[in-house]
């Protein structure tokens, strides 16, 4: 299958799914709550329509569950009441699912229709209420909520009143949701386990919290607050556009119900507004094909955003109605199998499996078939599609003219977010980075990694010795770099030498999935430089003297004829000359200077070393002049004093003032 294909698959595929709005918004002034209306289809064949209502838990919305005939294209969508209708039922037995991603999948009866029921004035009987309670209100929630949990809690973000579009997923499972209006959130049918619950928006900041789920306890997570950062990292960008509906004679349509927006080869997915209008959070930082589809209309052409380089992205998309549609006679019949990373597939109902370019569309029953009726003549394109997997399709399945096509098995994985570096350090491009010994940098991924498998896929331009190792958890390692010879022939870092670090796609998380792609990051080495002085820089009640020096530290060896005492000065003078003396440390060959003389106390002092130091191969130190200050201790704090000059009366003055103070 080539990449454009499936990308034009996974995109008619999502918008199939809501196909059945325009329709159900069409027959919602002709229904009544249990009243089933009977319905002449084209050719005059009569059909029956059956209604009914779902049942959700108090305070959700009950918009948008699906209930469809198990094995068969017979769907509706719920409205906001939970009220539903499925129209063009022909003769036969109908078993009926309501299902939502949030809820609980529900049976509901099983429905006979004959050919003297559609001769009937009076209408078909209404289909039993269901309940979908994730607290055990239906039979199959019992069941699910024996062996499995369910987690609820609050995320919030400063400065805006609407909470909502937060999204909320469970690392390494394909449990995911958004906030509510006010910031709640819901994840259920969850094996119990520890998890990573993690919170993503646009421009703020990731949060991620350790949570222990057990099977039958519903659990209440404490709530979070994201806050705004400058910085955009993986799960932090976003795209917003609108959708254009025209009609074969080019006038707009106003009723966006039926359209879905799609990021092909993700699970992101969107409904536009009343205008058109939509908005896609918590994307990765990749280029992104974007698509939408509606039944009966076509996209004009697809979108790319480019979210590698900027964290928003703004797209603009038009459907055109699609004037080549024909009926056709065969049924096409095939099974789709869910599986797992655990190993193993099975059947389930609620997979959706539609004809690409179409609106023909049909639910797996519980067992994984299906059935397509009426398809055209010629080559088709299924796609599948469910909740928490990835998109599959038969490209090029032949459909007889009359009769029946049976499509081969497809089987769906789960659809587990890929592993991606969210962070490194040095940034990438960064430029003068000190060496040091050792030198580190930093990688961090969205996910717990495979440690193993990131050894082995990071690889470091020009050749280097550098050594991997985990940074405070299994999301983070550290690589560090010899910044002199090792002593096994190795390479040690260079003044002044970009550096590229790559990451192959091998690198897998602890679950096992791999990367998407390669990432590489690169930094550049600074130079010959001070690296550090003791005292610090601004460092207050320090002692200087012959005993106690001062310490430079270089990150080279320095050449000893390159700095003399007068190319170290104190502001205001030191009550002596300084004295200097150097030291080679014997690993590393880098230098320290030892500076030395007496410093008055209670004194802020300024010391610079001035430029002309050069290391023993003749190159400069890139830092100088170098300046730090440092104050002394006060009189009272000195145990002992020593002082160029009269040090005896100095130490006699000192002696009584001390006196003077236990005598106060």
């Amino acid at each position: 299958m080539t990449r454009t294909t499936a990308a034009i698959i996974a995109a008619l595929s999502v918008a199939l799914l809501c196909a059945v709005g325009l329709l159900l918004k069409m027959q919602m002034d002709a229904r009544k709550p249990g009243v089933t209306q009977q319905t002449i289809v084209a050719g005059g064949e009569k059909t029956a329509s059956v209604s009914g209502d779902v049942g959700v838990p108090t305070g959700m919305d009950a918009f948008g569950v699906t209930v469809f005939a198990e094995g068969t294209g017979y769907m509706a969508l719920t409205d906001a009441d939970g009220r539903f209708v499925v129209s063009g039922l022909k003769p036969g037995t109908y078993k009926f699912r309501a299902t939502r991603p949030d809820l609980v999948s529900a049976e509901m009866e099983e429905v006979t229709v004959t050919n003297a029921d559609l001769e009937k004035e009076q209408p078909f009987r209404e289909l039993i209420r269901v309940l979908m309670d994730s607290n055990g209100d239906s039979d199959a929630s019992e069941i699910m909520l024996s062996t499995l949990g369910a987690i609820h809690g609050r995320a919030t973000i400063s400065g805006s009143g609407d909470q909502s579009g937060t999204t909320v997923l469970l690392e390494g499972t394909r449990h995911r949701t958004v906030t509510d209006a006010e910031g709640n959130y819901e994840i259920i049918n969850v094996e119990p386990g520890n998890y990573d619950l993690v919170f993503i928006r646009s421009g703020f900041g990731q949060i991620r919290k350790g949570i222990t789920i057990v099977a039958g306890q519903p659990m209440e997570v404490s709530a979070v607050s994201l806050s705004a950062r400058e910085d955009a990292t993986e799960g932090d960008r976003s795209i917003s556009g609108r959708v254009e509906i025209l009609t074969s004679d080019g006038s707009a349509m106003s009723d966006h119900g039926a359209v879905r927006v799609t990021v092909e080869g993700t699970s992101f997915s969107a409904t536009p507004d009343s205008e058109g209008r939509f908005q896609l959070t918590g994307l990765p930082p990749r280029l992104l094909t974007v698509s939408a589809s509606a039944p009966g209309y076509l996209l004009e052409r697809k979108a790319v955003a480019n979210l590698r380089d900027q964290t928003e992205a703004t797209v603009d998309l038009v459907l055109l109605e699609d004037t080549t549609a024909t009926a056709g006679t065969s049924i096409v019949r095939g099974r789709v199998l869910l599986a797992s990373l655990r190993g193993g597939t099975r059947g389930t109902g609620g997979v959706a499996v539609s004809i690409a370019g179409t609106s023909h569309i049909a639910f797996t029953d519980a067992s994984g078939n299906y059935q397509i009726e009426n398809v055209e003549a010629g080559r088709h394109d299924l796609i599948a599609t469910f909740n928490g997997y990835k998109t599959g399709a038969i490209e090029g399945l032949e459909v007889a003219a009359s009769g029946e096509t049976p499509a081969p098995d497809l089987t769906l994985e789960e659809d587990v977010p890929a592993p991606v570096v969210v962070a490194t350090s040095p940034d990438n491009g960064q430029s003068n980075v000190t060496i040091a010994e050792p030198t580190t940098a930093i990688i961090q991924f969205s996910m717990n990694m495979d440690a193993s498998s990131v050894i082995a896929a990071i690889n470091v331009s020009p050749k280097v010795s550098f050594r991997v190792r985990s940074e405070g958890g299994q999301d983070v390692y550290a690589l560090d770099f010899d910044a002199v010879p090792p002593g096994d022939g190795g390479v040690a870092l260079r003044y002044g030498t970009r550096y590229t670090v790559t990451i192959a796609d091998t690198a897998s998380s602890m679950t096992g999935v791999p990367m998407e792609e390669p990432y590489e990051f690169s930094f550049t080495t600074g130079y010959a430089e001070i690296i550090a002085t003791t005292p610090g820089d601004n460092a207050a009640g320090i002692t200087m003297n012959f005993d106690r020096p001062i310490s430079i530290s270089f990150n080279a060896p320095i050449d000893p004829d390159s700095i003399s005492p007068d190319d170290i000065v104190f502001n205001p003078s030191l009550s002596s000359n300084p004295n200097i003396n150097m030291r080679r440390d014997a690993k590393s060959g880098w230098t320290t200077i030892f500076v030395s003389g007496f410093a008055q106390p209670d004194v802020k002092y300024t010391m610079t070393v001035r430029r002309g130091v050069k290391t023993v191969t003749g190159d400069r130190v890139r830092n100088l002049p170098y300046r730090m200050t440092f104050t002394t201790a006060k009189w009272t704090d000195l145990g002992t004093l020593y002082n160029a000059g009269d040090n005896g009366s100095r130490r006699d003055d000192a002696r009584r003032e001390r006196e003077r103070s236990r005598r106060r």
